[in-house]
């Protein structure tokens, strides 16, 4: 888990059979507060650090070539990661762009696979927009179907999930949608313990199996008045995995929330998680 003030926050949980079998967790995301830029991909089991790869290709390009001017650009530039995508790490991608030329009033999103894109209206409790899910992953196709440009208003907020958190969803008698507008009630802050506790609570009694889990919850006027850094968490391998749910989860002495100072001087903790902090 990791929440990043009131701006943003977000949660993995490794598949149930991941786990039981030594796989890694697939499912990746980037929060890119450079560039404005958050990105969420999850990829198969037999090559779960795919998503990581392609996310991190998206970040390069940035820091290479900046920010895209238009939605046109914005096509260009996905085309381009998904087109390097080896055709054996099949792997979903969602993201979203604020365009901090408007105030963050306006984001570019761009989105490929079953995971999904959510603008929620905290106001009137309604998802005014969802993307489109289909089979267009990077590495089966080269080019990306679905791109869009919305505006954002004061009380949107912008949900980025992969399929992982219907079968959560399931689990409280809840779709997907209406799971999704629940996180938003206790403010983003909170969101991603209280997905943590519906899942032990919800999944672990009852023995259900469930996929990799990833949940990025965004307040895009917020994120505006951040100025930089950049995390990446998950798209672990196999080994890295198994590391974690031996040495990290199960230990009292990182069984809480842990500020970024105290991170930077237990650097190992931070490989362990499958992070990476830019800066």
């Amino acid at each position: 888990m990791a929440v990043w003030e009131n701006c943003a926050a977000t949660v993995l949980i490794t598949g149930s059979e991941k786990i039981r079998n030594g796989y890694g967790n697939g499912d990746c995301v980037m929060m890119d507060f450079d560039h404005m830029v958050f990105a969420l991909s999850d990829s198969t089991e037999r090559y779960s650090h795919s998503s990581r790869v392609l996310l991190e290709r998206l970040y390069a390009l940035l820091c290479a070539e900046g920010i895209p001017d238009d939605i046109a650009e914005w096509h260009e530039v996905a085309n381009r990661i998904y087109a390097a995508q080896d055709y054996r790490h099949k792997a979903t991608f969602s993201c979203v762009a604020f365009d901090c030329r408007e105030n963050c009033e306006a984001m570019v999103v761009l989105n490929g696979g079953d995971s999904n894109i959510a603008l929620v209206n905290i106001q009137s409790g309604v998802v005014d927009y969802i993307s489109k899910v289909d089979m267009n992953f990077a590495g089966r196709s080269k080019t990306l179907a679905h791109i869009a440009k919305l505006a954002v208003h004061q009380h949107h907020r912008v949900a980025l999930y992969s399929d992982g958190v219907a079968d959560i969803a399931k689990r409280c008698g809840k779709n997907a949608d209406e799971f999704i507008l629940h996180c938003f009630i206790d403010g983003i802050a909170d969101a991603p313990f209280q997905l943590r506790m519906e899942m032990e609570k919800r999944c672990n009694s009852a023995h259900a199996e469930y996929d990799d889990v990833s949940l990025l919850l965004l307040n895009p006027h917020a994120c505006s008045e951040c100025t930089s850094g950049v995390l990446f968490v998950g798209g672990s391998t196999p080994q890295e995995e198994v590391q974690y749910q031996r040495d990290v989860r199960t230990s009292r002495k990182w069984n809480r929330w842990i500020a970024i100072d105290e991170i930077k001087a237990n650097d190992l903790v931070i490989p362990e998680c499958s992070m990476r902090i830019i800066h």
